[in-house]
């Protein structure tokens, strides 16, 4: 490591850092073959589980992991969808050398999958433009990379309509709103993180320096206090504006706290029963932990309001 950036992207699900890695092309790597769409589904991953913005994703033909052609990962369930965007763009091979692929590395539960893109030009950058990078996913601790390789550069060349798009969102997969993101936008070298839950995409200005490495770290709602090894989890049962919760046998101390994906409690309440309502109305559609809190450690569960 030659050089470390880091943000808290304080209210966001995910933490950036960026620093300075070499970057390695892909070996024993797979030729992606794209859809009518632009999508290849890696079947390859089918049943794993993988864990973005809070919610498990076990991946299969109903739920999907792709690349994209033109520089992005995405997986989706029946209602939401997630995309990690490298250099996203319009793009083509600069030559006859430039492909796009993929390796998978690790074992079940801890597995690395890479998505590459190989010597392509940005349709909507200067003559003569060359990018390199990749898009890494760590089934284990849910850590997202996107790794700059040698590029063109050029300085600030590009704008909002022109430049590459780079960061994580997290939405319905109607797209009718957004339930968190972290952007990456401006200046390369220096870029502001834009972590407000809307679609307010701004594009970078410049190529990254090659060996450039963005990190998103999962921030892990209740971070600081001891996850409970109960056998018996804390079951939610989403009912309209109500949440059903069902605590675990024996729970007659503690306290639920209702966190949202940019880390804040929403809602706060005493436990009183083995069984307990929590209203939803009047909180957005998106992504939620609850936690029971008590004095020998946290219970955390997750959920999706749609």
């Amino acid at each position: 490591m030659l050089a470390s950036l880091g943000s808290n992207a304080q209210n966001a699900a995910y933490s950036f850092t960026q620093t300075t890695e070499a970057y390695m092309v892909l070996s024993n790597d797979v030729m992606c073959t794209f859809d009518a769409n632009g999508f290849d589904a890696i079947s390859e991953l089918n049943g794993e589980t993988f864990t973005l913005f809070g919610v498990p994703f076990v991946v299969g033909p109903a739920t999907p992991l792709r690349i994209g052609d033109y520089g992005f990962v995405r997986v989706d369930d029946a209602s939401t969808s997630v995309i990690i965007d490298g250099l996203f763009t319009f793009n083509q091979p600069a030559d006859a050398t430039g492909y796009i692929s993929y390796a998978i590395t690790g074992t079940p539960g801890q597995y690395v999958v890479t998505a590459q893109w190989h010597f392509l030009t940005l349709t909507n950058g200067p003559p003569g433009n060359f990018a390199m990078w990749q898009v890494k996913l760590e089934q284990a601790t849910g850590i997202i990379e996107v790794r700059i390789g040698p590029n063109s550069g050029g300085g600030m060349i590009y704008n909002d309509a022109t430049g590459p798009n780079c960061g994580v969102f997290h939405a319905p997969n109607t797209f009718t709103s957004c339930y968190a993101k972290v952007w990456v936008e401006q200046d390369a070298l220096d870029p502001t993180i834009d972590t407000l839950p809307n679609f307010d995409f701004d594009a970078l200005h410049n190529l990254p320096p090659a060996h450039t490495v963005y990190r998103f770290t999962p921030q892990g709602w209740g971070v600081g206090v001891t996850e409970l090894p109960v056998p018996v989890p804390l079951q939610v049962l989403l009912d309209g504006d109500d949440l059903n919760v069902q605590l675990p046998e024996g729970t007659t101390t503690g306290t639920l706290l209702l966190v949202d994906a940019a880390g804040r409690a929403v809602r706060s309440m005493q436990v009183a029963g083995a069984q307990q309502r929590i209203r939803l109305d009047g909180l957005p559609a998106g992504a939620y932990a609850l936690q029971l809190v008590r004095d020998n450690g946290t219970l955390t569960t997750r959920f999706v309001r749609p």
